[in-house]
């Protein structure tokens, strides 16, 4: 291995690498594969959600919790992605950039990651592969995003099932949307799961636009037409508690009070811009009807959904979000890859973008 350092420090090359190394590789190399994913995604986006210490990320691969996958053109590192253990159940396939300038193998990484998911070398006892797909436009410090749309939800296969402005990147920091997307492993499996799926609450949609995003979604994923129901909601209010995910506060219904409403604390700050509400759509419609009045109430909005794989069976979260008022600030317009969704589809998808900076808060 060898190195040559740059004005934007020091990169690492290696002439026996050609091509995609995956995990089998970097085992024996957690520090070179750390910095390599580090040098690379920062030299995408400056500022991003990983943290600057590469201790945690070294430990990590170690533990193979985390699967690099990079991509070498002369022997120095171009591309890369990784598969990441999120729990018992469910991996992300993430962490893709390729070098500004560099031909980064259309997605080469990334599609490598999948199909070693697919083919259970990686991750073999997973059942759900999901992934945050950019969609964002470019700007003169920040590449867009439209190659990892197309390589994700097209050549890849994973299935849209929700968008919002999760996450933010770049220097000057902007806020961007981010559409989330699963796939299982056995269609069999989700073939089991399809025919228990609960209805929809009617309220779930403010807008035509949301309904049609929704719908569309909902059928790709599971290949049948929403099933949507009209219910009263309960005088019952929610509790909901609120936790950290990663850059996200997560929001979750906990009980149920006779109390008058309150307002829910969200402790936003400059690195953690946007909460996400899960409601399980398991519970008591009537219930579920009623949180979602509560969360409308303080200005959230619909997300869209997400099938999740647990301890106790199936289920689908609904998703919904609220972004805080450094976020709208720093907002910046979606891109969609042409041909990636159908045109009724893509101009519903900006007009819903569009709404978070007009009616947020």
């Amino acid at each position: 291995m060898t190195s040559e350092r740059t004005g934007s420090g020091t990169i690492i090359k290696d002439a026996d690498f050609f091509g995609v190394q995956g995990p089998e590789i970097w085992r024996a190399r957690p520090d070179m594969a750390a910095q390599i994913l580090m040098q690379i995604l920062a030299a995408n986006y400056g500022r991003h959600n990983l943290t600057n210490d590469l201790t945690p990320l070294v430990e990590d691969i170690k533990a193979s919790k985390i699967q690099p996958f990079i991509q070498f053109s002369e022997g120095e590192p171009v591309a890369c992605a990784a598969l990441i253990r999120m729990n018992q159940f469910d991996v992300e396939v993430g962490r893709g950039a390729c070098l500004p300038g560099k031909n980064g193998g259309k997605g080469a990484p990334l599609i490598e990651a999948t199909r070693a998911w697919e083919e259970s070398s990686v991750f073999p006892d997973s059942d759900v592969l999901r992934a945050e797909v950019r969609v964002a436009k470019a700007t003169k410090e920040v590449p867009g995003s439209h190659a990892t749309q197309v390589v994700c939800l097209q050549k890849m296969g994973l299935m849209p099932t929700a968008i919002a402005p999760l996450f933010h990147h770049g220097e000057p920091d902007r806020q961007e949307l981010f559409v989330l997307a699963s796939k299982f492993r056995s269609k069999a499996l989700l073939s089991i799961y399809v025919p228990k799926l609960a209805p929809v609450p009617a309220s779930a949609f403010a807008t035509e636009d949301e309904f049609i995003v929704f719908s569309h979604f909902w059928k790709g994923v599971f290949g049948r037409e929403l099933n949507v129901i009209r219910m009263t909601r309960r005088e019952a209010r929610t509790k909901f508690t609120t936790v950290r995910g990663g850059p996200l506060l997560i929001v979750r219904p906990d009980s149920f009070t006779a109390l008058a409403k309150t307002k829910l604390e969200l402790p936003f700050d400059q690195s953690t811009r946007f909460a996400l509400a899960r409601i399980p759509l398991s519970d008591d419609t009537a219930r579920i009807t009623g949180q979602i009045g509560e969360l409308r109430e303080q200005n959230f909005k619909l997300v869209g959904f997400e099938p999740v794989l647990s301890d106790k069976g199936f289920g689908v979260d609904l998703l919904m979000g609220l972004l805080s008022q450094d976020g709208i600030a720093k907002l910046v317009h979606p891109s969609f890859a042409e041909g990636v969704f159908p045109g009724e589809i893509e101009d519903a998808l900006m007009e819903i973008s569009l709404r978070w900076r007009k009616d947020s808060l």
